[in-house]
């Protein structure tokens, strides 16, 4: 066999390697709703997912609903919203979500908020700030079930004791974009840690 015979079957040998192990990964992170492992701990963790015109998202809005279910089931004391301002916005999400929480009858002082983050990483950091001054370290995470491995990772990454639960996606395709999208996010923390 001649040496570029060699080279180009070592070649599509990686990339088939390569593209197997991140259809892998999507098939993991679609698959990842499974993982329902709500457990008590210090504070319920929202992910924040944008805010419209002063009202949170269709998506923020399950996302805190499910939070303030599990509030009021006492899973925590507290919860935290996260969410900076986003493009063109007065008002962070997270104080969006921390209105819309105590219209719905929680305790305005058990929501915390952080308004400067903008990325899960971002987000996850400021949790950990925030609760580490408070002597808190166990989280209950709240997101999308396409979200959720990812933001698992980075928050026990940053050394929280991390449950969660994840709501499911129903539109299979826009549930599919999400996981391929969330899977090379994935590859990208893995590697970079952001």
């Amino acid at each position: 066999m001649s040496a570029g015979r060699y080279r180009v079957r070592i070649f599509l040998l990686c990339v088939s390697a390569v593209v197997t192990g991140y259809v892998v990964l999507i098939v993991n992170v679609y698959r990842y709703r499974e993982t329902q492992d709500i457990n008590d701990a210090d504070a319920i963790v929202v992910l924040g997912a944008a805010q419209w015109d002063g009202e949170p998202s269709p998506m923020f809005r399950v996302r805190l609903d499910r939070a303030c279910t599990l509030y009021h089931r006492g899973n925590a004391p507290y919860i935290f919203v996260t969410g900076g301002m986003g493009e063109g916005t007065q008002v962070s999400d997270s104080r969006i979500g921390k209105e819309y929480l105590v219209s719905a009858g929680v305790d305005g002082h058990a929501v915390l908020i952080e308004e400067q983050s903008h990325t899960t990483w971002q987000n996850l950091n400021q949790v950990k700030k925030v609760l580490s001054g408070k002597k808190l370290d166990s989280i209950l995470l709240v997101s999308h079930d396409f979200h959720i491995m990812r933001a698992k990772k980075m928050a026990q990454d940053l050394g929280m004791v991390t449950y969660a639960s994840p709501i499911r996606t129903h539109h299979a395709l826009s549930k599919f974009s999400f996981a391929m999208r969330e899977a090379g996010l994935y590859v990208l923390y893995l590697i970079f840690k952001v």
